[in-house]
């Protein structure tokens, strides 16, 4: 089948902690995401005064994660970031998604074998404060079996990254590839 019976079960969507959206897509807010390299400043009032976001600085490198465990039936994801900027600047933003899955009982949770890093994308940031970005940053990542984990690393400390400005992360759209 179309996976929509597992689709319709899965744990995060009776949590609210992810959003089920049309076309096997589940959006993943900021809220569900924590720092794991960095303090970001989480920005409630967020873009457009309307949407939270978690503002990564263009002095520090800041990594957001997620915990995501995909729905029967896909065999590979693709990730879209979501973003926008609070204050208008001009230059380019660099950042970089990972994804590492658990893999099946009796799996080395050090092998790097887990890990799909996704290339390191350098792009012009909006030319004003609130308008959205939205980049594919994993493409056709194979998400094996058990949970894993999404990264959502902006490089401020790459020396293509020359945004002065925060990058406020609105979120993830995780589709099925």
């Amino acid at each position: 089948g179309d996976g929509a019976t597992a689709w319709n079960a899965l744990p995060s969507r009776q949590s609210g902690t992810y959003v089920p959206l049309a076309g096997h897509r589940l959006w993943v807010p900021p809220q569900s995401m924590s720092a794991t390299v960095g303090t970001p400043s989480s920005n409630g009032t967020g873009i457009g005064n309307r949407y939270f976001s978690w503002q990564l600085s263009p002095t520090t490198n800041h990594q957001m994660t997620c915990t995501f465990a995909a729905p029967a039936g896909w065999d590979a994801m693709n990730v879209d970031a979501y973003w926008s900027v609070y204050t208008a600047a001009s230059g380019d933003v660099t950042v970089q998604a990972t994804y590492a899955h658990m893999g099946a009982a009796g799996t080395d949770l050090g092998s790097a074998g887990l890990d799909s890093a996704g290339p390191v994308i350098t792009q012009a940031a909006p030319a004003a404060a609130n308008l959205l970005a939205v980049t594919r940053v994993l493409t056709a990542v194979p998400v094996g079996t058990g949970p894993g984990h999404i990264r959502f690393l902006r490089r401020a400390t790459d020396g293509t990254d020359t945004y002065t400005s925060d990058l406020c992360l609105m979120g993830l759209v995780l589709g099925k590839a």
